[in-house]
């Protein structure tokens, strides 16, 4: 018997076999060695050109396109138009790089992308910021302050606790009404600053507070306190500077509220106006 490790032909069938068997699958090659046994070397090649043909058949188009990648002066690699776009987003779905908000969708990817690129961030550090919520293109706040930062607009940045401050341990519960943050974002070119102010009574207001379905407010209260307050800041400030994206944190609160209390349509029905008549009967 041969030994492969010694024979360098039989070496090389062995790993031309292995190859055909990561392209093709086991029971693929086994079928074509059946050909290749009955009909011949050049029967098994045409087979295996057959399939690679209709392989790249079933492929959409814009991966059989091969185009030059083109960067930018930061290095980033960004795409030209929205073919291009496409590709990029089929490219991140197939790597299973696109957030969970996506869903695996390229053609939502694609417009993650056109959101990030209109905001001025790179396409995969944009992705990465951006979530789609409730339909909506949304940045994390902390992104939201660094685009600002990018754009050269911002010349100061300041925060400050507000209201009666709670002593270390006291339990959430507990804490002031007045208690909150103040953000203060000066934009250049501009004499007063942007002030974002939100306490603990604005989030009992919007039913934030000791929400159990809102868990950051619980983990997390003020970091969530002052993400609000420079939540108001950036928007009243520097929305152009956003695009028109809103920020997640501010979204994701909206989402799941309680519904409010349906109203009763009963007056409309047909038989209403003889509703009086049958309550005075049953009051009788």
């Amino acid at each position: 018997m041969t030994d492969e490790t010694t024979d360098p032909k039989a070496a090389a069938r062995a790993a031309a076999r292995e190859a055909l068997i990561e392209e093709f699958g086991l029971d693929e090659v086994v079928r074509l060695e059946g050909i290749r046994a009955d009909q011949g070397a050049d029967a098994a090649n045409e087979e295996v050109r057959r399939l690679r043909d209709a392989r790249e058949a079933q492929l959409p188009a814009v991966q059989q396109q091969r185009v030059e990648l083109v960067a930018t002066e930061g290095g980033y690699i960004v795409p030209r138009s929205m073919d291009e776009a496409y590709r990029y987003a089929v490219a991140v779905v197939h790597a299973k790089l696109a957030p969970d908000s996506y869903g695996n969708e390229p053609d939502k990817v694609m417009l993650g992308i056109a959101a990030a690129m209109e905001a001025g961030l790179p396409p995969l550090y944009g992705l990465r910021q951006i979530a789609i919520i409730q339909g909506r293109p949304t940045i994390w706040g902390d992104a939201a302050i660094a685009l600002v930062q990018s754009k050269n607009l911002l010349t100061g940045n300041t925060k400050e606790k507000i209201g009666t401050i709670p002593a270390p341990g006291t339990p959430i519960n507990e804490w002031a009404d007045d208690y909150g943050f103040r953000v203060s974002l000066s934009r250049r070119h501009q004499t007063d600053p942007y002030v974002g102010e939100f306490t603990v009574g604005d989030a009992k207001r919007a039913k934030l507070w000791m929400n159990t379905r809102k868990v950051p407010w619980i983990e997390h209260p003020d970091r969530m306190l002052f993400n609000r307050a420079r939540g108001w800041a950036l928007r009243d400030g520097f929305a152009d500077a956003l695009a028109g994206l809103a920020l997640r944190e501010e979204v994701e609160d909206m989402h799941g509220e309680d519904k409010p209390a349906q109203i009763s349509t009963a007056f409309l029905d047909d038989d209403a106006d003889q509703q009086p008549e049958a309550n005075a009967a049953e009051a009788a």
